[in-house]
C-alpha cells in the first residue's frame, strides 16, 4: 500500500478528473445535439444507389452549408467548439498518453521495470492512438518521389500499378473495392480462407505501394465526424472499420476487465494508481465517443431514409413489423424498436454496416489476431533482448574467467585460495544478482498471481513443473482465455447496442460500471489505510501512556527517598 501522501498530486489527479470527466460528459450531450452530420463517402453512395437500396447522399449543415472537413477551419467558422467537444476530448486523450507513455518510460527505465511497457495494455492504448492519428491527421505528398527504388521492386507488381493509375485517371477504378476488395474482405463474404492464400492482396498492391520516399506538403487535421464518416465508408473497410472494430473488442473486453485483475483504484494521492485506472478507462470512453458518432449518424440516415420517397417502402414494412411486434408482444418498446430498425436497416446503410461488424465470432477472431500480434511483439522484443543480455553475461564470465587464471599464474596462487577474489572480479563489472532477468507482467504475475498461489490460475501455468518454457506458454494461454472470459462478458451489451438499441448509451452504462469500481476500490484501499493509521495511533498513544507511567513512579520513587533520607 502506498502510504506516501501527495497534497500536489492530489490536487492535479482530482482537478483533470473532474474536468476530463466534465469534458466527456458534454461531449457525449454535444454529439447528441450537433445540428449536421457527414455522409458517408460518395462511392458508398454511388454503390448503394446502384443497387436500390439506400437514400441519395445528402449533406447538411450549419444554415444548409458544406461541412469544412478541417478541424481548425471547422472551428473559425462556427466560432465556438460546438459539436468539436469529442474532437477536445480525443486530442487530450492523445496527447496525453503520448506525454504519459515518454514520462513512464523514463521513470520504469530508472527503476529497471521498463519492461512493463510491452504489456497488453500499453500496447492496446498505442495501437489506439496510432489508429486515431491515423484517421484524423491527413497528411499530402508531394507528387514525386524524393527517393525512387521501382528499379527493385518485381515488374508484375509495376505493371500492376501502372494499371492502375491509369485506371484511376480515366476514372475506371477510383477507389471502390465493389469488385476487388470483396473477394478478399471477411466483413463481406464472411470467410478468412482468403487471407491465407496471398500474404499482400491484390488490391494492397495497386492502392498501398509507392514509388519511392515521398515528401509531405501538407498537414491537416480532421474532424471527427469527417473521421467517422471515412471509417464507416465501404472504401475504407479493409483497413479502418475492421481496425476500429478491433480496438473495440479488446476496449470494452479485456481492457475494462483488467481492472477487476489488478484491482485498480481512483487514489488521487497516488500517480501510479491514477494513471493505471486512466490505461484501463480511456480506451472505451474514447471509442464510446466515437460509437456515439456512429449511432447518430445512423440514426439520422435512417431518419432520412424513411422521410425520403425511395424509402416509403421500407417506412410501410417498418409500420407493418411495428404493428405485429405490438399485437404479438403488448406494449413492447424493445421489441417495437428492434423490428422497425430491422425493417429499415437494409443494405448499404450505416446501421446495416455496424450490425454486419458486431456478432461474437467476428469480434472474438479480430482481437484474437490482435492478441496474436501482440504476443508476437512482445516474444520478439523480450527474447531477443533476453537472448541478447545472455550473451554478453556469459562472455564477461569467460573474461572474468581468463583473468582469475591469469591472477593465479602471476602470483603462484592456488585455486581455492584465488577463488575467494572472484567476487571482486565479479562486482568489477558490474554484475549483481542474475542480469539476464528483467522485470515483466510476466515475472511480476508469477511472483504475486491474482488468487494467490493456491488459486486456480497459478496452478494452471504450473502445472507442467515451474520451468521457464511450460509456464510461459501456459500463462500466455491463460491470458488468452481471461481475453475471452472479458470479452464474453462484455458483448451482451456490445449486442444490445448495436442489435436492439442502436445506441452507445448501453456502453457507457458499462464504462461507468468499471469507473464506479475504481472508485469503491479507492475508498477501501482509503478504509484500510484510516484503520492502519488508527491501529498506528493507538500503539503510540499506549506507549506514550506507558513512558509516562513510568516517567512518573520514577518521580513517585525519588519524592520517596527524598523523604526517607529528610528524616
Amino acid at each position: 500500500m502506498d502510504h506516501r501522501f501527495s497534497k500536489h498530486e492530489y490536487f492535479i489527479s482530482c482537478s483533470f478528473t473532474i474536468i476530463f470527466s466534465g469534458f466527456v460528459a458534454a461531449s457525449y450531450f454535444d454529439i447528441s445535439t450537433c445540428p449536421y452530420r457527414y455522409d458517408r463517402m460518395a462511392s458508398t453512395s454511388n454503390w448503394t444507389n446502384d443497387r436500390g437500396d439506400a437514400c441519395p447522399s445528402r449533406t447538411s449543415g450549419k444554415g444548409e452549408m458544406q461541412s469544412s472537413h478541417s478541424l481548425f477551419t471547422s472551428i473559425t467558422q462556427g466560432g465556438d467548439l460546438t459539436c468539436h467537444m469529442a474532437d477536445l476530448v480525443i486530442w487530450v486523450y492523445i496527447v496525453a498518453l503520448l506525454l504519459f507513455m515518454s514520462h513512464k518510460y523514463y521513470y520504469y527505465r530508472v527503476m529497471g521495470l521498463h519492461y512493463f511497457l510491452l504489456d497488453y495494455c500499453y500496447f492496446h492504448n498505442a495501437c489506439l492512438v496510432l489508429f486515431l492519428l491515423w484517421c484524423l491527421v491527413d497528411v499530402q505528398w508531394s507528387k514525386e518521389p524524393l527517393i525512387s527504388w521501382e528499379v527493385y521492386l518485381p515488374q508484375t507488381w509495376l505493371k500492376e500499378r501502372q494499371v492502375a493509375l491509369s485506371d484511376i485517371q480515366t476514372g475506371g477504378f477510383g477507389r471502390s473495392i465493389k469488385d476487388i476488395a470483396a473477394k478478399t474482405t471477411p466483413l463481406v463474404n464472411r470467410t478468412w480462407t482468403d487471407w491465407a492464400q496471398q500474404l499482400i492482396p491484390t488490391t494492397a498492391r495497386q492502392m498501398i505501394l509507392v514509388a519511392g520516399i515521398y515528401q509531405p506538403v501538407s498537414v491537416n487535421i480532421r474532424t471527427i465526424g469527417y473521421a467517422a464518416a471515412e471509417v464507416s465508408s465501404t472504401d475504407e473497410v479493409l483497413l479502418n472499420f475492421l481496425s476500429f472494430f478491433t480496438l473495440v473488442a479488446g476496449s470494452f473486453g479485456p481492457i475494462l476487465g483488467a481492472i477487476f485483475v489488478w484491482s485498480n483504484s481512483l487514489l488521487f494521492h497516488s500517480f501510479d494508481r491514477m494513471s493505471s485506472s486512466y490505461l484501463h478507462l480511456a480506451p472505451a470512453v474514447t471509442q464510446l465517443l466515437l460509437l456515439h458518432r456512429l449511432f447518430t449518424s445512423a440514426k439520422r440516415e435512417l431518419a432520412s431514409f424513411e422521410m425520403s420517397p425511395s424509402g416509403t417502402a421500407a417506412a410501410a414494412a417498418a409500420a407493418a413489423a411495428t404493428a405485429t411486434a405490438t399485437a404479438a408482444g403488448g406494449d413492447d418498446d424493445v421489441g417495437t424498436l428492434r423490428h422497425r430498425v430491422d425493417a429499415l436497416c437494409v443494405t448499404g446503410t450505416l446501421c446495416h454496416d455496424l450490425r454486419q461488424a458486431v456478432s461474437y465470432w467476428t469480434m472474438l477472431k479480430l482481437h484474437f489476431v490482435m492478441f496474436i500480434a501482440w504476443q508476437i511483439f512482445y516474444h520478439t522484443f523480450s527474447e531477443s533482448r533476453r537472448r541478447r543480455r545472455t550473451r554478453k553475461y556469459q562472455k564477461k564470465l569467460k573474461e572474468i574467467a581468463l583473468r582469475h587464471e591469469e591472477f593465479c599464474r602471476l602470483t603462484g596462487a592456488t585455486l581455492e585460495e584465488a577463488q575467494l577474489l572472484r567476487p571482486i572480479f565479479v562486482l568489477s563489472e558490474g554484475i549483481v544478482g542474475d542480469p539476464t532477468q528483467r522485470v515483466t507482467a510476466y515475472t511480476w504475475l508469477m511472483e504475486h498471481p491474482p488468487l494467490g498461489k493456491e488459486g486456480v490460475l497459478y496452478r494452471f501455468v504450473t502445472m507442467f513443473g515451474t520451468g521457464y518454457l511450460p509456464t510461459v506458454i501456459l500463462f500466455q494461454v491463460a491470458q488468452w482465455l481471461m481475453h475471452v472470459c472479458f470479452f464474453t462478458l462484455a458483448y451482451p451489451v456490445m449486442y444490445y447496442s448495436f442489435h436492439i438499441a442502436l445506441s452507445a448509451w448501453p456502453l457507457a452504462l458499462y464504462v461507468i460500471f468499471f469507473l464506479l469500481y475504481t472508485v469503491y476500490n479507492a475508498a477501501a484501499v482509503n478504509k484500510r489505510w484510516i484503520q492502519k493509521l488508527q491501529r498506528l495511533a493507538m500503539i503510540g498513544m499506549e506507549t506514550q501512556r506507558d513512558h509516562e507511567e513510568r516517567y512518573l513512579s520514577r518521580i513517585d520513587g525519588n519524592v520517596n527517598n527524598t523523604c526517607v533520607h529528610g528524616k
